[in-house]
């Protein structure tokens, strides 16, 4: 397929970034862009506006994170007793050995914030308005003794995040409400939103620079994923998560086009690191990291991958050295997973051993209702129909895209390099290894799902949202080569038509009504 004009990445160095621009934006993927990134920011706008104040999920919780650096200059703490840091204080019932709360250390969530209960993960609510003023500070659930209620449990969350949006609290006028603050905080989020769709844009770029039907279809894909859109439009990490886990994804795929340096392997570093200090998953990232660099520089030749990986990981290892040696001191641990359990014990149990999550059809259809509706706090579920009309189009980009590997390996064994039958290209080495690559991320951020499933049994979709880029080019990738290639023009503008259409309906026949009619 002939180049697209301004569609070829230009090196450092080259044209002007000014005319570099005005010939991008004249082609067709450039106009699809900044069209589909007025689109995104549109539609972001209106989703901070649809949903009601602090009905993000845990965003109670982030907020109050949040202030707590601004107006205390630290961390907030987990809540819990005072033995061992917060670990073994459950007896073998799974009750505590310390009831009395007032020797516990740790946060508590403002009183003010009980009017938001119902969007809290473990304040204990009741609908009379006394208790307004002296909100419940324990409760048992129906468990043997008694447990700490309205506890800061977003503590274990890396700080990032609430580093970034701290400037913008402090110069915030003083009459602004929490209400006010928290929409003002949501529309902060957009910019990560938009990062990654770029981004997604970028990585494609680098993999098929001239393939018009990607290059349109994958920034679509990622700018019209509803759970994307929702968490771009809360105050939570989760999306700064998403946006910075895609640059590492990014790095990479331009790792195994252009050759890993060591200045690239710098910059991955710096970015694994930024990933881990604004969301703890973006752990999960590591296994592809390795992927890439011995793939791009040759298992071989293990001097240099070995030398590039200490660089890339001598980096994110700075980057995220004091955050865990601050939390190692605090908690006993690098994950509080002790002290989460106690606090959650009577109602966050383990959801079963991997292998039974593994080939669970419950928990994967769980995970696929998380990925497309139920919008946090699992209120606003898609119907069975809505979601298998989802679910086809991406079984055929799967299976197309095994199909493409599969035939890729066979030809490349015989020495055949030609295109197939339908819409099958033969991937250049750069893109087998980057689509292997993907592939890698992927699968490890699911197992990181079931993993975390084992532990607690309120793991969800969204923990594997940072590779929503990878997802995108591999499925869209999968269902290029089902098309027949004088049909992608029309195959890319029904993709497009088919994720407008289903914001459309997802929003006025879900989000919308939820909120706004039935409420009401």
């Amino acid at each position: 397929m002939p180049e697209l004009p301004g569609e070829t990445p230009v090196p450092l160095g080259g044209r002007s970034l000014r005319a570099d621009f005005s010939r991008f934006a004249r082609s067709t993927a450039g106009r699809f862009l900044l069209v589909l990134c007025v689109v995104f920011i549109a539609k972001q706008m209106l989703t901070v506006l649809v949903f009601p104040p602090f009905s993000g999920h845990d965003e109670v919780a982030h907020y109050s994170y949040l202030q707590t650096v601004v107006t205390e200059h630290r961390p907030p703490e987990l809540f819990r007793c005072p033995t061992d840091q917060g670990q073994g204080c459950l007896d073998d019932l799974g009750r505590l050995t310390n009831t009395d709360f007032e020797t516990w250390q740790g946060d508590y969530l403002p009183d003010y914030f009980y009017r938001y209960c119902e969007f809290i993960l473990d304040w204990h609510c009741e609908s009379d308005p006394k208790w307004l003023e002296r909100p419940f500070r324990a409760a048992n659930w129906g468990f043997p003794g008694n447990f700490p209620s309205g506890t800061q449990y977003a503590a274990n969350h890396p700080p990032l995040y609430y580093l970034l949006l701290a400037p913008f609290v402090r110069v915030a006028p003083q009459s602004f409400s929490p209400e006010s603050l928290q929409y003002l905080l949501r529309g902060l989020a957009i910019p990560f939103g938009l990062v990654t769709v770029l981004l997604a844009f970028l990585t494609v770029r680098q993999l098929f620079p001239s393939d018009r039907f990607l290059l349109m279809t994958v920034p679509a894909f990622v700018a019209f994923q509803p759970q994307i859109s929702y968490e771009g439009a809360m105050v939570n990490n989760d999306i700064a998560g998403i946006a910075l886990v895609s640059l590492v994804i990014y790095l990479l795929v331009r790792g195994v086009r252009n050759g890993f340096d060591l200045l690239l392997c710098g910059w991955i570093g710096a970015a694994v690191g930024l990933s881990m200090l604004a969301k703890t998953n973006a752990l999960f990232i590591i296994p592809a990291v390795a992927f890439a660099i011995i793939a791009g520089t040759g298992w071989r030749n293990w001097r240099a991958w070995v030398a590039r990986g200490i660089v890339s990981g001598g980096i994110a290892g700075v980057l995220i050295l004091p955050w865990y040696v601050w939390f190692y001191r605090t908690y006993g641990n690098l994950d509080a997973f002790e002290q989460i359990r106690t606090l959650q014990s009577p109602w966050n149990k383990p959801g079963g051993s991997f292998t039974e999550l593994l080939f669970n059809r419950s928990f994967v259809w769980w995970r696929w209702r998380e990925t497309w509706g139920e919008f946090g706090w699992r209120r606003i579920p898609l119907d069975s129909g809505l979601l298998w009309a989802i679910a086809l189009p991406i079984i055929a980009g799967l299976i197309g895209l095994i199909v493409l590997l599969a035939v890729a390996v066979r030809r490349r064994r015989l020495g055949d390099h030609r295109n197939g039958p339908l819409g099958f290209e033969m991937p250049d080495r750069a893109q087998s290894t980057g689509l292997l690559l993907l592939l890698v991320a992927v699968v490890a951020a699911y197992i990181a799902v079931v993993q975390f499933g084992t532990d607690f049994a309120l793991t969800q979709a969204r923990y594997y949202f940072p590779i929503v880029n990878a997802f995108a080019i591999l499925t869209l990738v999968g269902l290029r080569t089902l098309i027949p290639r004088s049909m992608r023009p029309i195959g890319a503008g029904l993709v497009v038509f088919g994720l407008v259409f289903m914001n459309l309906i997802i929003y006025t026949r879900y989000v919308i009504p939820y909120w706004h009619v039935l409420e009401a």
